[in-house]
């Protein structure tokens, strides 16, 4: 359960409502990241645009709000790790803490690069797989 920390020093939980809230901004968030990213990798720079319609202008404010997201991200982030440290302070030490956050973050971190290498290993030897692996991406930002 997270809590939050009243001006007061009181802790109280949150619902389960607020926190679904809280982490559905932080899934938009994440997926407003790696849509920035998508675009950065397939789309040219919007200055690069001859003449880009309406549509084509709101598809390139919306993905472009990477940055932004970023910060919405960790903001969040920190407020939901530093309220569960806040309110573990009786019984709080560094290695609880260290060992905690790593196992919480090599969980994910570690089988998704073996996956990545995998697959990476996979795409090269496709035909022409080589081609996206050695040459540079010529508009790549």
């Amino acid at each position: 359960m997270t809590y939050l920390i009243s001006m007061i020093g009181k802790t109280t939980s949150l619902t389960q409502r607020a926190s679904a809230h809280l982490d559905m901004v932080r899934g938009i968030a994440a997926l407003a990241v790696m849509v920035g990213h998508i675009r950065g990798l397939f789309f040219l720079d919007y200055r690069d645009l001859a003449s880009p319609s309406p549509s084509l202008v709101l598809l390139y404010a919306v993905t472009g709000l990477g940055h932004q997201a970023v910060m919405v991200f960790f903001a969040m982030s920190g407020f939901l790790i530093g309220g569960s440290v806040l309110t573990a302070m009786k019984r709080w030490t560094w290695k609880r803490y260290l060992v905690n956050r790593l196992c919480r973050l090599y969980l994910v971190l570690l089988p998704t690069l073996v996956l990545t290498a995998v697959l990476d290993y996979i795409a090269y030897r496709q035909p022409g797989g080589h081609v996206y692996f050695d040459l540079p991406i010529a508009s790549f930002n």
